[in-house]
């Protein structure tokens, strides 16, 4: 693994571990950001490692499967465009208040099993490659 692809890969690491730290804390917005964050990152991680420069694009199921050629099976693309939808909404909330009882803890546990298991699928696809 190259410089940069492992550069990604720990940034990645750490969004991931800064989210379960916000969880603790009940900043749901902040967890939602860092578990995109996380699997953002592992994602260029994984462009990089294919030698291409990642592109400035924060939508995850963009990411996957037209710069990095993942064929996602339904469940893992429904994650992606969750999370990508939850990350908008909680980065631009119209009401804050609404915002908060939507993405409650609740959901942001459950969104936080579906990222770690995502993760876990992508960073086994890099080191793989």
């Amino acid at each position: 693994m190259d410089k940069a692809t492992e550069n990604w890969l720990k940034i990645a690491e750490k969004d991931l571990k800064a989210a379960k730290v916000l969880l603790k804390a009940e900043e749901n917005m902040s967890v939602i950001f860092h578990l995109h964050a996380a699997l953002e990152k592992i994602l260029k991680a994984i462009v990089t490692n294919l030698g291409a420069e990642p592109p400035k694009i924060h939508n995850l199921k963009r990411l996957a499967v037209d710069c990095c050629k993942i064929k996602l099976e339904k469940h893992r693309e429904e994650i992606l465009v969750k999370l990508d939808k939850s990350f908008i909404d909680t980065r631009y909330p119209e009401d804050i208040d609404e915002c908060e009882q939507k993405y409650n803890l609740d959901y942001c546990k459950g969104i936080l099993k579906d990222v770690e298991v995502t993760f876990k699928w992508l960073k086994d696809l890099l080191m793989k490659s």
